[in-house]
């Protein structure tokens, strides 16, 4: 596998290109055919000894060899200070540390410290936004990936991708076609609208205003979702989630384990009810109950009126409601 930091060591340079890390790739931009056992390259990678590629202290960079057979003028020690020469130039041009950057439109970056992105767009890659890290307007074709500690993702839109909100991030204003996936820890989502998909929340992670067209798959843990209205869906919610307050013409579909759903009204539609989950119709909808389908194991219902909930409960594998 390659590895950040990858290279390939050539008798007179270092190959290091900033924007991938794929050894293949370098071969072919080098012009170079990898079908020989007397090669005249290296495979190298140059990795952080603790796992954290924000500690930039050379000495925590060691060098590993990525191939068996290696020519006759490779030297592994001076390899290893000439790579680590190409190291600095690196985090020089793509790590983004406690500065104020007002647009990123191209190439592959990490973000730390108390750095402050205005603007990503075109086909810009974020490889990783930790500790206060703040990025305004992610748009067009543009991917972040690991979004951690205390960072903040504000305005999310076009076609722009989210991979892995962790920690205690937020993430605020999601719309377009964004795609945001793996949520989880105590990360925050808040205002979901038009065509954009939410996929994986865990943990303790909080989904806030879900609307238009939004999509949220597979919902588990112990996260919330709060206020989930016009067409979104939510698909898949277990373990002890729960979903607060959901309206329009909002559909859930496939609540199981200890899972709760809270106040459904409106045109509001659950799918598929089992284990113990529980739903709780709100006292203004109360004939919402019809629009409860396929509420199977020990299941409950609850239309929640101004005296005394009126309870429902489901026999076990039978698809119908009976007072109690």
């Amino acid at each position: 596998m390659c590895y950040l930091k990858s290279a390939i060591v050539l008798k007179t340079k270092i190959y290091m290109p900033l924007d991938h890390d794929h050894h293949t790739q370098m071969l072919e931009e080098l012009g170079i055919k990898d079908d020989s056992n007397s090669p005249t390259f290296v495979r190298v990678e140059v990795l952080p000894i603790d796992g954290n590629i924000f500690n930039h202290d050379l000495n925590n960079w060691k060098l590993n060899i990525d191939q068996q057979c290696r020519p006759d003028w490779f030297n592994e020690f001076k390899t290893e200070e000439d790579v680590k020469k190409e190291l600095v130039k690196f985090f020089e041009q793509r790590f983004i540390l406690d500065k104020t950057i007002d647009e990123i439109k191209e190439g592959r970056y990490f973000i730390g410290n108390n750095a402050i992105i205005k603007n990503v767009r075109d086909n810009a890659i974020i490889e990783d936004v930790r500790d206060n890290a703040i990025i305004n307007n992610v748009r067009d074709n543009a991917i972040i990936n690991n979004v951690r500690d205390n960072a903040i993702i504000e305005d999310v839109r076009d076609n722009a991708i989210i991979n892995n909100v962790r920690d205690n991030a937020i993430i605020e204003d999601v719309r377009d076609n964004a795609i945001i996936k793996d949520v989880r820890d105590n990360a925050i989502i808040e205002d979901v609208r038009d065509n954009a998909i939410i996929k994986d929340v865990r943990d303790n992670a909080i989904i806030k205003d879900v609307w238009d067209n939004a999509i949220i798959n597979n919902v588990r843990d112990n996260a919330i979702i709060k206020d989930v209205w016009d067409n979104a869906i939510i698909n898949n919610v277990w373990d002890n989630a729960i979903i607060n307050n959901v309206w329009d013409n909002a559909i859930i579909n496939n609540v199981w384990n200890n899972a709760i759903i809270n106040n459904v009204w409106n045109n509001a539609i659950i799918n598929n009810v089992w284990n113990n989950a529980i739903i709780n119709i709100s006292k203004y909808s109360s004939n919402n109950i019809k629009n409860i389908k396929q509420i199977n194991d020990m299941s409950t219902v609850r239309v929640l009126n101004e005296k005394t909930p009126v309870i429902y409960v489901a026999s076990h594998n039978v698809y119908k409601l009976e007072v109690i």
